[in-house]
């Protein structure tokens, strides 16, 4: 079977900061410290070892859209921790307006939901949103902030709307 193309590897710190999407094609773009941060920069599945996909590139075609860092190791399936480090702060700062253990444990449970892409996202989304007019208008902007992040493509229609 020929290939018509292949993956570059990314760099990205911790935070999810892209450095750069093609960090084997264009070594001089590589950054041993994000320049937001500060925190040191990963190419590799920090479970796995496999290269973090970056730009596709396909044969005889140049240029190509924005690039956005993955959630999960395409090798593994382990989420890459700028998808836990998010997830967290958006339930810390949920559980700083509310006192409700109900309402934190369902939430918990509906972030872990809404970033990966399954039917089960959207109920999880719409559950969200639910939670969200509980607390401060600020705060639930700044948890749709960082979700819109991690979150699936169908969870983040229905968390944006």
């Amino acid at each position: 079977m020929v290939s018509d193309g292949h993956y570059d590897t990314a760099q990205i710190c911790p935070n999810g900061h892209v450095i750069t999407a093609r960090a084997d094609s264009r070594i001089k773009r590589r950054q041993e410290f994000c320049d937001k941060c500060g925190e040191a920069t990963l190419m590799n599945c920090p479970n796995c070892e496999a290269d973090i996909r970056g730009y596709y590139h396909v044969l005889g075609v140049s240029g190509g859209g924005g690039y956005r860092a993955p959630a999960f190791c395409h090798n593994c399936g382990s989420p890459f921790p700028w998808t836990e480090r998010k997830k967290q702060a958006a339930i810390d700062l949920f559980n700083e307006e509310s006192e409700d253990e109900q309402d934190r444990k369902a939430f918990q449970e509906s972030i872990e939901q809404i970033t990966k892409d399954t039917p089960q996202a959207q109920v999880a989304s719409k559950r969200l949103s639910r939670l969200l007019t509980k607390v401060g208008k600020g705060t639930a902007s700044a948890i749709r902030d960082i979700l819109v992040d991690v979150a699936s493509e169908a969870a983040k229609k229905i968390l944006l709307h």
